[in-house]
């Protein structure tokens, strides 16, 4: 095999790994963002619920209940 066609074909091998070692770092980048920021849509939302979470009085929920 001539060494044109070799350093070719090499060449040729390099530019198809770079280009999907860019594809999959584009992929686990979004993959990345997409976790943390559905992780932190998750805790906010239990902070907010939490927050809204009414503490009804005692005299309240006994009524509730015998109702």
């Amino acid at each position: 095999m001539p060494a044109e066609v070799l350093h070719h074909a090499k060449h040729e091998y390099d530019n198809h790994c770079v280009r999907n070692y860019r594809i999959t770092g584009f992929i686990n980048f979004f993959a990345i963002v997409f976790t943390l920021s559905s992780i932190t849509l998750r805790a906010k939302w239990k902070i907010h619920t939490k927050m809204e979470d009414p503490i009804w009085p005692e005299a309240e929920i006994t009524s509730l209940v015998s109702e």
